[in-house]
C-alpha cells in the first residue's frame, strides 16, 4: 500500500522484506530535524524538563496548509490511506531543501491489524493527538485532520496535548489560527471538516494575518509575503502561492515579469529586500530564463512550489516501426504534469532520429516528438528492440520508451553500420587477394 504513494514530501518506499519475525521496509532517508525539537519537552534520559518556545503563528499556518495537501492526496488513494500518528515529531524539515516531510507511516497498516474485537490495544497513535474514534478502531481520513489540528495547536502554543488529551485550553489565544482549528478538533468525526476544508480555513487565516507572532528558538523562517503584489495584468496577488500560480498559468509572461519587474516589486510592494536580492541573484547566475523562473518561484514559495518537482509522462511506453524498408515516422507525446519546469534530452538508438531532441517543458506543457526510423542503418537484419531514453540536464534517467522494428537489412541509403561494412568488405578483399595471387603465379610460371 505504501509503495504506491508518490508524493514529493512523503518518503518513498523502495522495498519490503521479512527478517525472521519482523516485517521491514526500505524507505527514503530524510536528513533533518523534526518540529518537536524546539518545543518544551521532558528529556527521556534525565527526566528533566527542557524549556522551549512556540513557533511563529504564520509559519504554523503555512505548515498546516502543506500537511493538508498531503492528507488530501492520501485520502484520494483507493483505498484511502490514514496516517494515524500525525504529531510534531513526525513532521521533519529536510536539511537540504527545508521541505516539510510527513514521516513514520508505521501505524497506517497497524491500524488495520488492531481492529475492534481482537483483544489488542495501543494501535491508536499517540494520546493527545489521536482522534477519539481511533481508540475504537473506527478511524477514517478525518481522524488525521484531528491529529493535524492538535499538532498545529501544540506548535503555536507550546502547550503539549499529551498532558491533557481532548483538551486545548489555550485555543482561544491563537487568534484566527484558533478559529480555524476549532471545527477540526470536534470529537464527533461527522462534524469535523475534511483536509481540503481545513486548508481553506487556514488559507483564510493566512490572508487575515495571524497575530501575535512569536519566533521559535534556533529557527529562521523564510520571508513571508505579507503585502499584496500587483501582477502585470493588474491582478492583486495576496500571498506567495498566488504569485506562483499566476506565473505557472502563464509561464512566458512569468518569465518576462521576472526579467523586468518582479525583483523590484518584491522589494517595494512586499517590503522584502532579502527575498528580492535572492531572486536577483538567480537572474545573475542563470541565463536560461525558464530555469531562472523555476528557481525564483522555489525561493518565493519554498514549502509549496519548492517542495514539488516536474512529473514527466508519455502517451505510450512502446513504439513499433514495422518492417518497411523505407523511412517510417511515429510520434511520441511528452507531458509535464508536475508544477516545476523541466529541461530534457531525448537519446535514440542509431537507427532512429528524433525531432526535437531537446525539450523545454513548463508546468502543464506537452511536446510532440517526431521519430523517423532508418531501417537501412540497422546493424543487423531481423527483429530489433531498443530504448528511447529521456534524461534531465544532469543526465539522470527520467523514463524509457521501447522502440522495435523488423529490419530488412538491405542498403537503401544513409551511413552503413560496422557489421554491414564488414559483410561487404570481407568478400571483396578476399576476391582481390585471390586475383593478386593468381597474377603472381602466372608471372612466376612465365
Amino acid at each position: 500500500m505504501l509503495a504506491t504513494v508518490k508524493y514529493p514530501t512523503i518518503p518513498q518506499i523502495f522495498a519490503h522484506f521479512q527478517d525472521g519475525p519482523h516485517t521491514c521496509i526500505v524507505m527514503e532517508y530524510v536528513e533533518g530535524r523534526d518540529l518537536s525539537r524546539d518545543l518544551s519537552r521532558v528529556d527521556e534520559a534525565s527526566g528533566r524538563r527542557i524549556a522551549g518556545r512556540a513557533y511563529d503563528f504564520a509559519q504554523v499556518i503555512d505548515w498546516g496548509i502543506e500537511v493538508c495537501r498531503k492528507l488530501e492526496y492520501l485520502a484520494s488513494r483507493q483505498p484511502p490511506i490514514v496516517h494515524h500518528d500525525i504529531k510534531p515529531a513526525n513532521l521533519v524539515l529536510d536539511k537540504h531543501s527545508s521541505a516539510l516531510f510527513l514521516v513514520d507511516f508505521g501505524t497506517a497498516k497497524a491500524q488495520l491489524l488492531l481492529a475492534p474485537g481482537n483483544g489488542q490495544s495501543g494501535g491508536f497513535g499517540t494520546p493527545g493527538y489521536a482522534a477519539p474514534e481511533q481508540y475504537t478502531g473506527a478511524s477514517e481520513p478525518r481522524s488525521d485532520v484531528y491529529a493535524l489540528a492538535a499538532t498545529l495547536y501544540h506548535l503555536a502554543s507550546d502547550d503539549d496535548p499529551t498532558q491533557h488529551p481532548f483538551s486545548f485550553p489555550q485555543l482561544h489565544t491563537l487568534a484566527v489560527l484558533g478559529t480555524a482549528l476549532i471545527p477540526a478538533l470536534e470529537r464527533e468525526v461527522q462534524r469535523r471538516p475534511y483536509a481540503v476544508e481545513l486548508r481553506d480555513e487556514l488559507e483564510k487565516a493566512r490572508r487575515q494575518g495571524a497575530q501575535p507572532t512569536r519566533q521559535p528558538l534556533n529557527y529562521v523562517p523564510p520571508p513571508q509575503l505579507r503585502r499584496s503584489l500587483i501582477a502585470p495584468d493588474g491582478a492583486v496577488l495576496a500571498n506567495e502561492r498566488e504569485i506562483v500560480n499566476w506565473c505557472v498559468n502563464d509561464w512566458q509572461a512569468g518569465g518576462e515579469w521576472l526579467l523586468h519587474q518582479l525583483p523590484q516589486q518584491i522589494e517595494t510592494q512586499l517590503a522584502d529586500p532579502q527575498l528580492a536580492h535572492k531572486v536577483e541573484a538567480v537572474l545573475r547566475t542563470d541565463s536560461n530564463r525558464d530555469r531562472a523562473l523555476d528557481s525564483a518561484l522555489a525561493l518565493i514559495d519554498p514549502y509549496g512550489f519548492g517542495a514539488s518537482g516536474a512529473r514527466i509522462d508519455v502517451d505510450r511506453d512502446q513504439i513499433d516501426f514495422g518492417n518497411d524498408s523505407g523511412v517510417t515516422r511515429r510520434w511520441l507525446i511528452v507531458h509535464n504534469r508536475g508544477p516545476r519546469f523541466a529541461a530534457l534530452h531525448v537519446d535514440t538508438p542509431y537507427w532512429l532520429v528524433a525531432a526535437p531532441d531537446q525539450l523545454r517543458l513548463p508546468p502543464g506543457a506537452q511536446v510532440t516528438i517526431e521519430l523517423a526510423s532508418r531501417p537501412s542503418w540497422a546493424a543487423q537484419s531481423g527483429f530489433i528492440s531498443e530504448y528511447i531514453t529521456i534524461a534531465d540536464e544532469q543526465g539522470r534517467l527520467v523514463l524509457e520508451v521501447q522502440a522495435q522494428m523488423d529490419a530488412a537489412g538491405g542498403v537503401v541509403g544513409g551511413p552503413l553500420a560496422p557489421s554491414q561494412v564488414a559483410r561487404i568488405l570481407v568478400p571483396l578483399l578476399f576476391t582481390i587477394v585471390l586475383f593478386v595471387v593468381f597474377i603472381i603465379l602466372n608471372f612466376a610460371m612465365l
